[in-house]
């Protein structure tokens, strides 16, 4: 929330953290007083790495109460926080057989090394998230304590990374060392402000102010 003043700063005034398991399909509903009178509103659905975008709709419909009692409806639009640049394709790691415990160690390089932040390293199947953890980026290296991940059947895994910023410019090496396989090539995705997408789409819920 804020307004047209170019020196404002957002305040977040509500938040809700699903689970990458967590079915949800209903009514979201707050109401928010606004003493200051701010007059912009952003509605935002963002996750730690890419999921299936498809399955996620809100189009948030806010209703203004006035001073003087009166009531205005008006849709809202969504930005949907995408890491939509594919620096580099990871190849999926192929498990023999079950594993009852899995260890995945991070491996990134990026020259010219001028790039700082946080990164999220996933490791998953077709349609299940195994495990993730968020690591430092700094001075163009990474590195961290290995994710460890138990319980993991037979087929093919995926490990990527995704990086909450902007990359323009330079060379991104990543890779990860997986327990009894080796070196796997791991895919590496960027977000940029300039490439998140703003979308309408189906009705979920409800903002009062």
């Amino acid at each position: 929330m804020g307004n047209n003043n170019p020196n404002y700063k957002k305040r977040e005034i509500y938040t809700r953290t699903l689970a990458w398991n967590e079915a949800f399909d209903g009514e979201i509903k707050q109401t928010i007083p606004n003493p200051d009178g701010l007059t912009n509103l952003n509605f935002e659905i963002s996750s730690s790495s890419n999921v299936d975008w498809s399955k996620i709709k809100w189009t948030p419909q806010i209703e203004t109460i006035g001073k003087n009692g009166s009531r205005q409806r008006t849709a809202g639009a969504t930005h949907y926080i995408l890491f939509a640049d594919m620096v580099s394709e990871g190849k999926p790691v192929v498990l023999a057989s079950n594993v009852s415990t899995l260890t995945v160690t991070p491996s990134i390089t990026m020259l010219p090394p001028t790039v700082n932040g946080m990164v999220t390293m996933t490791v998953k199947t077709v349609d299940k998230l195994l495990g993730k953890k968020t690591y430092t980026f700094s001075g163009g290296s990474l590195s961290g304590d290995p994710l460890i991940i138990t319980g993991i059947s037979a087929g093919k895994i995926w490990i990527d990374y995704f990086y909450s910023g902007n990359i323009s410019g330079q060379t991104v090496t990543s890779a990860a060392t997986v327990s009894g396989i080796g070196t796997a090539q791991a895919g590496f995705y960027a977000q940029t402000e300039n490439k998140r997408l703003r979308h309408n789409v189906s009705w979920l819920g409800w903002l009062c102010l």
